[in-house]
């Protein structure tokens, strides 16, 4: 007899591991623009971690409203520990400013 195993679904693996970010990080709770290169910073922490789930959870961190909010009006990023994790650029914020912007049109036209 053969058992079937359930495995966890990507999206739902990378939620979780958001979760534990936000837990574990204020940079993360507190929606702070990330610093390029916070996945290697994360990897080299927690080498066990997966890459994918990582990336999908970046994704998903990095694409929410509340972080796309904060990075409009942003001049810093930050590093896993809250020190300066370099400038954010004028077209950095204009990109999180037009993504809001269309996410807004579409919820119009959704409404």
């Amino acid at each position: 007899m053969t058992t079937a195993t359930t495995a966890t679904p990507p999206a739902q693996e990378a939620r979780s591991l958001l979760k534990t970010l936000q837990e574990k990080f204020q940079v993360f709770r507190d929606y702070m623009p990330l610093a390029i290169g916070i996945d290697k910073q994360l990897l080299a922490q927690e080498e066990s971690l997966n890459r994918k789930t990582l990336r999908l959870a970046l994704g998903m961190h990095t694409n929410s409203y509340r972080y796309l909010k904060s990075m409009e009006t942003a001049k810093q990023r930050f590093n896993l520990d809250g020190s300066d994790g370099g400038e954010v650029p004028a077209e950095h914020r204009k990109r999180a400013t037009e993504i809001l912007r269309e996410h807004r049109r579409l919820k119009q036209t959704l409404d």
